[in-house]
């Protein structure tokens, strides 16, 4: 009697007509179901991360059905897909109370609250130069982070770029608690942090929180271009918002924050500010003299005589931000750290102490302009006219809005001219890498400007001949803000070039002022040297009339050059659409 009860069970187990059933539940979420197997991308094989021997989403959730129904360990390797197909076919969750790494997970890290929080640019280190992004859970006073990184220590720098962008490297999705990761980036970076906690249902906080459990052993591909930070906490996010799709040729960690702002998916923004940033923000308001930051360096306090509740707040936030900054470098001990901010804090007022600050929320990534841009321009060279097409694949150029943006800087592209005349084409640019950074200097902190370029470039030669081929150069400098609204800059560059004829090497001086006006019009002024100390120097003179739109930037350059009495002068007339 047993046998025949067990033979017509397992027959209606496994008969078409429930198989037919759970296909039809798989129909309906499809969509879900792709997303938790990350549609077969960018996993490495050794992950165990499917059932079957390949991608196949169908028969993925036929096996994935039999391991439900026998409740077997799966369950607690993949919770997020038991409880997906569950509720598809029973209406209810799976029972997990055999599962005590899973179990004890939920109590380690508890997901009251779910959050993605961007890091702020760090243009002095290439990988960092588009900002970071990770997911912070949070629930009974603990906070974990969840983050997608990889290790940048090639020492070839072609095999690091061959990795990174075609071959792909290993990936790291790790687990930290939030206090560490928010001091590695605040106080050893030097870098903000937004975090903007999301609007989710249960169902699908749920499923993202389970999601997370089932990454946490899983090895990924690394691809700078095409799987990084971004696209996985996207790919991730998808799970929980299967309509969520940032619609850009290349998802940088902006981008996807901006599309969780435009699709109304965000609750609440929180800045967490580095000590770098708010000593800016301090001293700029302040406007301190030599004596107050002499003071200040000394770990003390400025004198506070005749001053405001407000201003003793601001030297009292400036004295001890920059203390913490003092320690988080390693210039000071944790003891005199310690006993310098309790020499601050008896000096001011409880009156002072709690007055609250407010810090411009200016970098807010949200208020960034768009990153991708199309340039159409006119030109004419030497006498020559020529019409252009330029393409920058993510970031700004200099005399873009860089207003969100922690220092004025720029990252190249490429721009093709093509002779109004003729059938003549002239590469005039073409970046494998290039970055401007203009920080501006601090008397506490510092801040060093540099720019870096390699690739193909159009320039003019020691023979004053205009002339395409392959140019490095690397420059080093400061730059002040005199005011607000006006920056001047100093470098010295260093620059190597070769063409089909001739190669050299040169230095450079370079000069300019950088000045943001009403309208969001920006101009630049950019007057260089080359080769200062020979007889064959040659005088360089740009003026760029800026215009910025919300998602258009017009501007006008204007080139002059001289040497030796002799002149040759250029001008373009450009249209960037960004998008």
């Amino acid at each position: 009697m047993a046998k025949k009860f067990l033979f017509f069970a397992l027959s209606f187990l496994f008969s078409p007509t429930l198989f037919a059933q759970t296909e039809d539940r798989l129909d309906d979420h499809i969509e879900d179901w792709s997303q938790l197997l990350h549609h077969g991308r960018y996993i490495s094989e050794n992950s165990q991360f499917y059932l079957s021997s390949e991608y196949d989403p169908k028969k993925e959730w036929e096996l994935s059905l039999k391991e439900l129904n026998q409740k077997s360990s799966w369950i607690c390797k993949f919770p997020a897909r038991a409880y997906l197909i569950s509720m598809a076919i029973k209406k209810s969750p799976p029972s997990y109370s055999h599962c005590e790494d899973f179990l004890s997970f939920q109590k380690r890290a508890p997901a009251d609250q779910v959050s993605i929080v961007y890091v702020s640019e760090k243009m002095q280190s290439p990988e960092s130069g588009f900002g970071h992004s990770f997911l912070k859970i949070a629930g009974n006073d603990l906070s974990h982070t969840f983050s997608f990184w990889t290790k940048m220590n090639d020492v070839d720098p072609l095999s690091l770029i061959l990795k990174t962008f075609i071959t792909g490297k290993k990936g790291y999705f790790t687990m930290a608690p939030f206090s560490e990761t928010s001091s590695y980036y605040i106080e050893k970076e030097g870098r903000n942090l937004w975090e903007y906690q999301l609007e989710l249902t249960q169902r699908q906080k749920t499923l993202l929180y389970f999601h997370l459990y089932e990454l946490k052993n899983t090895n990924f591909q690394y691809l700078f271009h095409g799987h990084n930070c971004s696209t996985l906490i996207r790919e991730i996010l998808k799970v929980a918002y299967p309509d969520f799709s940032p619609g850009h040729l290349w998802a940088t960690p902006k981008d996807v924050i901006k599309e969780l702002h435009y699709s109304k998916k965000i609750d609440k923004t929180i800045q967490h500010i580095g000590h770098n940033s708010f000593i800016r923000v301090l001293n700029k308001n302040l406007q301190t003299t030599t004596q107050d930051r002499e003071t200040i360096k000394d770990l003390k306090l400025p004198s506070l005589e005749g001053h405001s509740v407000e201003k003793t707040a601001l030297y009292y936030h400036l004295a001890k931000e920059y203390t913490a900054y003092e320690y988080s470098s390693g210039h000071i001990s944790y003891a005199k750290y310690k006993s310098a901010v309790k020499d601050i804090n008896k000096r001011v007022s409880a009156e002072a102490r709690d007055f609250q600050i407010t810090i411009p929320d200016d970098s807010n990534p949200l208020h960034s302009q768009q990153d991708s841009q199309i340039n159409l321009s006119y030109h004419q060279i030497d006498n020559h006219h020529y019409y252009g097409l330029g393409f920058l694949p993510v970031s700004h150029k200099l005399h873009n809005l860089n207003l969100n943006y922690e220092s004025e800087f720029q990252l190249g592209g490429f721009n093709l001219l093509k002779n109004v005349s003729n059938e003549e084409y002239l590469l005039q640019e073409f970046n494998i890498l290039k970055i401007k950074v203009y920080q501006d200097y601090d008397p506490l902190i510092g801040g060093t400007s540099f720019q870096f370029d390699f690739g193909v470039k159009q320039i003019l030669n020691r023979d004053f001949r205009f002339t395409e081929g392959l140019r490095a150069q690397f420059g080093l400098g400061r730059t002040y803000s005199l005011f607000n609204d006006l920056d001047l800059f100093a470098l010295t560059h260093l620059e190597s070039f070769k063409d089909n004829d001739h190669s050299f090497l040169r230095e450079k001086f370079q000069f300019g002022l950088i000045i943001r006006e009403i309208y969001n019009m920006k101009s630049i002024i950019d007057f260089q040297i080359n080769s200062p100390f020979s007889e064959k120097r040659i005088y360089d003179l740009d003026f760029i009339q800026s215009f910025n739109f919300k998602n258009i930037n017009l501007n006008t350059q204007l080139n002059f050059n001289w040497q030796n009495g002799i002149q040759k002068n250029s001008y373009s007339l450009n249209t960037a659409f960004l998008f």
